[in-house]
């Protein structure tokens, strides 16, 4: 049982002057576009270079806050209008502040072939006129081959190399631009479905394959843009379903699988109904579809010009160096945040070398990814944030950090440097500064003899002569005793030296058999099918058996560090290639979400036993 509690109000009357004026200035406030700011008005067309009689999706954007305007468009007699104006507005408030968008999207065919413009769309608001851009667009006779140039967002690239085999009344066609490119430069990769009957919707059975390449899903629109497409003389409707952005991290000839799909569409073939079935009602029928497989000839990256040290980072990047504080005293923790910001594979961004003085402490840092995927590649920033702890007063300057890069789009190497600065380290309090040499140790105590000695009020009593002093055996034995502790503390040392040898030598000879351990432990997660566990444990086994083997801190073993200590080992060229190669199928794995696959992470656990086995025979042993 439901009760119902009945809504009361006291009876106080409103003269109808207020209220009238209360509901006037309410919907003024509402509808006022005096609350309206325009900012800026764009316009885009997608793709701008096609054939007669194919279609084309173009928008007019303007942005601003409040309720924006709508802008005029004029549209040329050389295209039809299949479609729109089609608005969309949206608004969003950051930090109390509401910012609103309005777009209107058309679709339209070429009539005419030729070159033509789009004029710029107008918005006139406040008295003032807002003026956008004019879009130029390329109009081929049919069959010319004509290549779209897909504008950055969510259209369908124009696609000219369709074999006759493929073209059925659905099929599935991948595309990638460029169609070679560069070690770690970024690669668009389009799944476009092209169908004349009319679908209903489609199942994916299989994602392609990216082995050799890191990627990053491009999400596309849902439900996706559909424009008309003729391909090789015969009309089609085109819808791009699925993207990616993929970053090389092999050269050579590199494959990007098929893309299975299952299609249900609207059948024209008639069926037997019964009395209770609507005469509306269609046959939707189902095929499956697969692209085809893509190669992409990838370069190695030039040798002419590049850095020592040089680790692969391609893109457009930009690095900065920040000491949260830079007035401290010693023992005081202080942060070092080096961020590499930009466009690029972020996620495969190694950490640039920090180096700092010799009496402060540096710990291995934490790492922290923002990525965002779009306009055909994947911007964001990596973030490494380092404890550091000076251990004496002074000022404590803190090395550049710097880090080499290529720039695809010039062909050239550059080094970024940024300069984090200087660190003022006073003592730490309860020391008294005055009390503390440059060393950081405190002054010693200087004793000052008495100057007034107490007088005895007596006379002392006389006795006989005592036995001298040298007949003692105390006396001699003051002497031997400095020389006892002398020796005592240089064996205690030796032994300690010693017993730390040992340890080292113990902890380095252990050092296979732990890594044998973590293998072990990459093999149960496996097993029970924790794949991305396995990758983490496997990097992490092959780095702690370095670390121990060569007795350094694990957090100094990047891939340079690695491949200058193997150099120093006498370890051949093929072993160190191995190494990098297992690392970076790691890293692939671990960071990019189509990089897992138990059939690899069981080759890498095969291969890292192997190569533990050959190296650690060829290492040398740690000399105490």
């Amino acid at each position: 049982m439901v009760s119902e509690i009945p809504f009361t109000m006291s009876p106080r009357r409103w003269h109808p002057a207020i209220v009238l004026l209360l509901i006037a200035s309410a919907l003024l406030l509402a509808s006022s576009p005096t609350q309206a700011k325009v900012d800026s008005i764009r316009a885009s067309a997608s793709p701008d270079h096609l054939e007669l009689g194919d279609s084309f999706i173009y928008q007019v954007t303007i942005e601003g806050s409040g309720t924006l305007p709508t802008p005029s468009s004029n549209i040329p007699s050389s295209f039809q209008v299949l479609s729109g104006p089609n608005s969309n507005v949206s608004m969003q408030f950051v930090n109390g502040k509401m910012s609103s968008s309005r777009t209107l999207t058309y679709t339209l065919r070429a009539l005419r072939k030729g070159e033509f413009t789009l004029p710029a769309p107008v918005v006139t608001h406040k008295g003032r006129q807002y003026t956008g851009n004019a879009i130029r667009i390329v109009v081929d006779q049919p069959g010319s081959g004509a290549t779209a140039q897909p504008a950055p967002g969510d259209m369908v690239p124009q696609e000219r190399n369709v074999s006759v085999n493929q073209m059925g009344p659905i099929f599935l066609q991948a595309n990638i631009e460029p169609a070679s490119g560069y070690l770690q430069e970024a690669m668009v990769v389009n799944f476009t479905l092209y169908f004349q009957p009319s679908v209903r919707n489609f199942d994916v059975q299989k994602l392609p394959s990216t082995e050799g390449f890191w990627s990053e899903e491009w999400a596309v629109p849902n439900p996706p843009g559909i424009v008309e497409r003729n391909i090789n003389g015969r009309l089609y409707n085109a819808a791009n379903i699925y993207r990616l952005i993929l970053f090389p991290t092999r050269t050579g000839e590199l494959t990007i699988g098929p893309m299975d799909l299952v299609v249900h569409y609207v059948s024209g073939r008639s069926r037997n109904r019964t009395f209770f079935d609507s005469i509306f009602d269609s046959y939707v029928e189902q095929t499956a579809v697969s692209s085809e497989p893509l190669t992409v000839k990838i370069d190695a990256l030039p040798v002419s010009g590049q850095p020592d040290g040089f680790e692969n980072v391609v893109g457009f990047w930009n690095l900065s160096a920040n000491l949260d504080a830079e007035n401290v005293q010693t023992n005081e923790s202080v942060t070092l945040t080096v961020t590499l910001s930009g466009e690029g594979n972020v996620g495969f961004l190694p950490a640039p070398e920090v180096r700092v003085p010799p009496d402060i402490e540096l710990y291995e840092p934490e790492v922290s990814v923002s990525k965002r995927a779009g306009n055909g590649t994947v911007t964001g920033r990596k973030t490494f944030t380092y404890l550091l702890i000076p251990r004496r007063p002074g000022k404590q300057e803190i090395p550049p950090v710097e880090i080499s890069i290529f720039d695809p789009s010039r062909e050239q190497y550059r080094t970024l440097t940024a300069n984090p600065g200087t660190l003022d380290v006073s003592p730490a309090s309860g020391w008294s500064v005055a009390d503390v040499d440059g060393s950081g140790v405190p002054a010693p105590v200087e004793s000052v003899g008495r100057e007034i000695r107490w007088i005895m009020d007596t006379a002392p009593s006389l006795n006989g002569s005592a036995s001298m002093l040298h007949n003692h055996p105390a006396y001699w034995a003051s002497f031997l005793l400095p020389v006892f502790i002398v020796f005592a503390g240089f064996t205690v040392r030796k032994k300690r030296e010693a017993m730390v040898g040992q340890e080292s030598m113990i902890r380095s000879r252990k050092a296979a058999k732990r890594a044998i351990a973590a293998l072990k432990q990459a093999r149960h997660h496996l097993a029970t099918n924790n794949i991305a566990e396995g990758y983490d444990a496997l990097a992490l086994g092959i780095t702690k058996y370095l670390a121990e083997r060569l007795a350094v801190p694990a957090a100094s073993l990047n891939d340079k560090e690695r491949m200058k200590l193997l150099s120093a080992n006498q370890i051949s060229e093929a072993s160190k290639d191995e190494l990098s190669d297992i690392f970076s199928m790691c890293d692939t794995a671990r960071f990019s979400p189509h990089g897992h696959s138990e059939n690899t992470l069981a080759e890498l656990i095969e291969r890292s036993e192997q190569w533990i086995s050959t190296v650690d025979r060829r290492l040398k042993p740690i000399q105490v």
